[in-house]
């Protein structure tokens, strides 16, 4: 398959930029293997005659004859071609990928796609036994193409920016040398002839006249010509040097800046303007640190960009910046210093690109594999989970939209590290997410919190926050974790919490009555103070271990036992009843006590019985009588 010149160079272009080192690329073929649940994911670049295999975790080849390539056909259909099972599919089934090494036997891909409809290959991925992927799955694969074309774009352009600065370099130069011909190789020469002429005419006066002048006036005729030539020259080269110049100014793409070796502002394009917001006017002689947030100011972000671009040659750097009305905006900058004839530092070319699409799209994604694989863990069930991560190096701070959801802020909020916190509640909630942000990137211990918040509308949220951290050569690079909402369940927690302080209040007050309830098995679940008085035994003795049963005496369980035919101990649904009944209970000592008790059933929202309540008093007391009363009322 034979393809347009405009492939074949930005295809070169690319190969020798060599994105297989580049960590970004990398990146996402780990996320887009792990995602798609596939060993294999790859970037394939088709020339004329081979795929040229970039960034391939998982693969060893890096050259492939075009005509045994899967990628025509993605190239050709120019959607997202499937192959399930390469070996029944009459168009790869003899293929030597498939019948040998490799051995592909699922195959995926889809189109890399530049600017102007350059096709440059695919992103695929690939699986040695038959396979699929399902909708969702297909759309992380192309939503990763288009990333993967973004990035690409952005390699293109560096490096098309680069050319054109090395370029301007070369004009700038030799320049200066046109202009060190017209000072010495030619006008000291001049200067030497014309003194010359002067000597012949002070020491030979009687020279001829007419020689002279005519040598004086080729003298001169001689001067003008290579005043005229230089002049020329000059002009031509001011004229590349403006066109350039224009072009420069006219890119609005691109933010570019010439500082001075101070890092004030000298000049700037359209770019700037647009991607910035400050007019040339407002800007120029300006440090460029007003382009950094407060935090990177005090962290002399700007001032190590510098100073790195000095040593060096050129440093570049990504982050937030900040535009002329407050707004955030994720640049990638490339910084160039400018040196004279004797190496020394003169100045600098800035160049930012505008890349807050591309990054939001990538957050949206989830970049971080350990983030998506912590969400992945977190979220069982279809638990609905918010996401997030903080960037330790550059401070930078990322919210999933669930997260945003559940803080009550637009989808177009920006969070940061300061205001996150302050959400949470004062106190011991904003104390709490403190001291173990704290814990996490100075030992790497990891949290799992439920803290308040309050959220942008000024409520109350029961949220659960947890949080892990990564390291990378002893040194803490990000803390990340999950955001959840259990507002309603936690409040139903609490309310439970409080109904079983109020009941276990009621229960050991001491009124004269013991209760005891039981599960729906009649195993003792609740067991008062003045049920241990009554009988003998502690709550521990008796909950979870028994039945009420036990404590009736024998001659009970005789009578119980003529009348219903039971011989063993009772069962608590045999004990039910409305209205108080007289039991002999034994004892813990062994000793009989007399016992008038009420035995009902605790039933739940849909009339299910789930347990027993039972309440004893002895005969006689005025709580027997009150008890008496009432049930024989109701």
């Amino acid at each position: 398959m034979k393809s347009g010149a405009d492939r074949i160079s930005s295809i070169e272009k690319i190969l020798k930029i060599d994105i297989y080192k580049k960590k970004e690329f990398q990146d996402i073929l780990d996320l887009v293997a792990s995602l798609c649940g596939k060993p294999v994911a790859l970037i394939a670049l088709l020339d004329d005659d081979f795929n040229w295999l970039k960034v391939k975790p998982g693969a060893d080849v890096e050259v492939i004859p075009q005509e045994t390539s899967f990628n025509n056909y993605v190239i050709d259909e120019e959607n997202l071609l499937i192959v399930p099972d390469t070996t029944a599919d009459d168009r790869f089934k003899t293929n030597p990928l498939v019948s040998s090494e490799p051995y592909i036997r699922f195959y995926a891909g889809v189109p890399i796609v530049i600017e102007n409809g350059i096709k440059l290959g695919t992103l695929c991925i690939y699986d040695t036994k038959p396979n699929w992927i399902d909708e969702k799955q297909q759309e992380t694969l192309k939503l990763f193409a288009r990333q993967v074309s973004c990035l690409l774009e952005l390699e293109l352009g560096h490096k098309e920016l680069q050319y054109q600065i090395a370029e301007k370099d070369a004009k700038n130069n030799a320049l200066m040398k046109v202009a060190q011909l017209q000072s010495h190789q030619i006008r000291q020469p001049l200067t030497t002839i014309m003194s010359l002429i002067s000597l012949f005419k002070d020491e030979y006066p009687d020279v001829d006249r007419e020689w002279l002048t005519m040598f004086e006036q080729a003298t001169n005729e001689f001067d003008v010509k290579i005043k005229e030539i230089v002049a020329e020259s000059i002009a031509v080269k001011d004229l590349r040097a403006i066109r350039f110049n224009k072009m420069v100014e006219e890119i609005d793409d691109y933010a570019i800046l010439l500082l001075d070796k101070n890092g004030k502002v000298e000049n700037w394009n359209k770019g700037a303007e647009k991607i910035k917001g400050y007019t040339a006017e407002e800007i120029i002689g300006k440090h460029f640190s007003v382009f950094y947030s407060e935090y990177d100011q005090n962290n002399l972000r700007p001032q190590r960009l510098l100073s790195h671009a000095e040593k060096k040659g050129v440093a570049t750097d990504e982050g937030w910046r900040i535009r002329k009305d407050g707004s955030r905006f994720w640049g990638s900058i490339i910084m160039t210093a400018i040196h004279d004839d004797y190496g020394e530092v003169i100045g600098f070319t800035k160049v930012t690109r505008d890349l807050t699409d591309i990054t939001d799209t990538r957050d949206a994604l989830c970049a971080s594999e350990e983030l998506y694989k912590y969400l992945l863990l977190q979220t069982q069930n279809s638990v609905s989970i918010g996401g997030w991560e903080l960037n330790i190096e550059t401070n930078i701070l990322h919210w999933t939209a669930i997260t945003k959801s559940i803080h009550g802020v637009d989808s177009k909020y920006v969070p940061e590290l300061e205001n996150a916190i302050n959400f949470y509640k004062q106190g011991y909630s904003r104390d709490s997410i403190k001291r173990v942000i704290e814990l996490a990137i100075a030992e790497g211990i990891p949290w799992d919190l439920e803290l308040q918040i309050i959220t942008e509308q000024g409520n109350e949220k029961w949220v659960r926050a947890t949080g892990s951290s990564n390291y990378k050569d002893g040194i803490c690079t990000k803390i990340y974790g999950t955001f959840q909402d259990i507002d309603e369940s936690k409040r139903e927690k609490i309310e439970t919490s409080k109904s079983q302080k109020l009941f276990e209040d009621i229960l050991n007050t001491p009124i004269g009555i013991g209760v005891f309830a039981t599960d729906i098995n009649g195993i003792v679940i609740v067991f008062n103070k003045e049920a241990e008085k009554m009988l003998g035994y502690t709550a521990d003795e008796v909950i979870g271990k028994h039945s009420p049963g036990l404590f009736l005496s024998c001659p009970d369980k005789t009578k119980r036992g003529k009348r219903t035919g039971i011989k063993s101990l009772p069962k608590i649904q045999e004990m039910v009843c409305t209205e108080l009944r007289n039991w002999t209970y034994v004892r813990k000592d062994s000793s009989e006590i007399q016992i008038q008790s009420i035995f009902t059933p605790l039933r739940d929202a849909d009339n299910n019985i789930y347990g027993y309540i039972g309440i004893a008093v002895t005969p006689g007391s005025a709580v027997s009588r009150i008890l008496a009363i009432r049930t024989r009322k109701a």
